[in-house]
């Protein structure tokens, strides 16, 4: 696995992750793009459902820059 991510073909999983975490980044911070989702008012576990909603896409979200933190050092970018 560090063999490719070294190589010129890793670099896709290097910007896959970082559109990935852009694009969820988007979402939790302008409210239209993730409002239009609760229309019925839901809840999940007790929880509001946009709230439980930032709340899993904020650990999604940490989850891949993590990934993106250990892609680099493998590839020797930091």
């Amino acid at each position: 696995m560090k063999d490719f991510i070294r190589s010129e073909n890793g670099k896709i999983v290097y910007w896959l992750i970082g559109i990935i975490a852009c694009i969820i980044f988007a979402v939790i911070l302008v409210p239209p793009l993730f409002s239009t989702i609760n229309k019925l008012d839901p809840v999940i576990m007790g929880i509001p459902f946009l709230e439980f909603m930032e709340f899993l896409l904020g650990i999604v979200l940490a989850i891949l820059l993590v990934l993106l933190y250990w892609v680099q050092k493998v590839r020797g970018e930091l």
